[in-house]
């Protein structure tokens, strides 16, 4: 292990004199913290997937690395050390070259303290404007009752409540993307009832989430969010419905008046909504569904918002309330054979037992604003704003090298819509994009 701290620390950016070990909240430059965390990643995948664990111990301390870096003190807290990378390259169109995206780079600590309290904090090191993530504190009473105060995701959107680290596709449905609050600071009751059959979440945010438009986030638009989930059979132990999860969201906040309509955005992240006025509330409403069996997995899910319009139109009168919606259905297969989970464990690890997982994935999805029907028109005072919509397919194989590494192959075919017509573009029929994924 000391060897392997060394190999990291002494990494240096080539071009400057810069020589910094692993990560931290105050992180070097750009091209340094790819080089360690890249570093890190190709070490750890060469050490293979199931490194022995080290331990020192004492009486009041103890540090062990299993699946995080972990510090135990006694028996009152718990640290736990975690790092993530994504790193992507794709091609949209004919007329640009090759395209690599640093995606996500992130570092935390999470852990427990009396058994009873637990906490993350997380952080991007590579975005200035959020850098906060995850920092909350959560503390159970009992089972059926838990409180959480920070910030964190609102609880709405199964596909947006899924860590990035373990998505079944390199890109969120455009649907989770564009449609669902994101993150924000508030408090929230949740907990697991009737033999955990059920489990629910209701809080209270200070905005509408991260993933509104920034101009909106100024304003005083408090969200209030509900999310139930079901689980029927999961004490039914040897029924193949056991890992079926049916769940449902909704979300009520104001709105301030402007030009703070949902920001949607194409795959590619082009800009697919023109913002349009609003004014009173915005409603989410969504339901999704999730069933496992051995290697399988199927998911699907819709969202419907209706932002208000009072006193939008040109002559201060109420505009139909703007519609936005969209879901996707999606299924996975590991042919390797491994049991769906949220973290898949590879039963011949590479490269010392094997060649790891593989799985095989595939999503339809839509999106859309406006509406076809009736006289419809543009500009942002319109009664009836002219439908955008976007239609996407992607297939996509996983590999799951060991514990650390995964690499994802997508082919995405997307097709916008303005009303009726399809949008000529420049994009390619299947857009390639390969994510080079590491969790520590």
């Amino acid at each position: 292990m000391r060897s392997v701290i060394a190999a990291i620390a002494s990494a240096s950016c080539r071009g400057c004199s810069t020589t910094d070990a692993l990560p931290t909240f105050a992180a070097p430059c750009p091209t340094m913290r790819t080089r360690v965390l890249l570093r890190t990643s190709a070490l750890l995948m060469l050490a293979g997937a199931t490194p022995g664990s080290a331990q020192t111990s004492s009486r009041s301390m103890d540090f062990a690395f299993e699946d995080h870096p972990t510090v135990r003190l006694g028996d009152v807290a718990t640290i736990e050390g975690f790092a993530k990378l994504q790193l992507d390259w794709r091609q949209m169109d004919r007329s640009t070259s090759d395209d690599w995206d640093l995606r996500l780079l992130r570092a935390g600590v999470a852990g427990r303290v009396f058994k009873r309290i637990e906490y993350q904090v997380e952080r991007e090191l590579d975005d200035d404007t959020n850098a906060w993530r995850d920092v909350y504190v959560d503390v159970t009473a009992s089972s059926a009752l838990q409180v959480r105060g920070g910030k964190f995701k609102v609880p709405f959107s199964l596909d947006r409540l899924t860590s990035p680290m373990e998505l079944d596709f390199v890109y969120r449905s455009l649907a989770a993307s564009s449609l669902s609050p994101g993150r924000d600071v508030g408090v929230m009751a949740h907990g697991r009832l009737f033999n955990r059959i059920v489990r629910y979440d209701v809080g209270l945010f200070q905005h509408g989430g991260d993933n509104v438009r920034d101009s909106e986030r100024e304003e005083d638009d408090a969200t209030g969010a509900l999310r139930v989930t079901v689980s029927p059979w999961r004490q039914a132990r040897k029924s193949r419905w056991q890992d079926l999860t049916l769940g449902g969201g909704f979300t009520l906040g104001e709105l301030p008046e402007g030009l703070y309509s949902l920001d949607g955005r194409t795959v590619f992240d082009h800009k697919l909504f023109p913002a349009v006025y609003v004014n009173g509330r915005r409603r989410r409403i969504g339901g999704d569904a999730e069933w496992r069996n051995g290697p399988f997995q199927l998911r699907g899910e819709v969202i419907d918002v209706r932002d208000d319009r009072h006193g939008e139109g040109t002559d201060d009168n109420d505009l139909p309330a703007l519609h936005s919606g969209g879901g996707y259905v999606s299924g996975t297969w590991i042919v390797t054979g491994e049991k769906k989970n949220d973290a898949i464990k590879p039963h011949r690890p590479f490269p010392r037992q094997g060649f790891g997982a593989v799985e095989l994935a595939g999503r339809v999805e839509w999106i859309g604003f406006g509406t076809n029907d009736g006289d419809v028109s543009g500009g942002p005072r319109a009664a009836l704003p002219a439908a955008q919509r976007s239609h996407v397919v992607t297939l996509g194989i996983n590999w799951y090298l060991n514990r650390y590494v995964r690499v994802d192959a997508n082919v995405i075919h997307e097709t916008r819509y303005d009303g009726e017509a399809v949008v000529e573009t420049e994009q390619l029929s299947w857009a390639p994009v390969i994510r080079f994924q590491f969790g520590l």
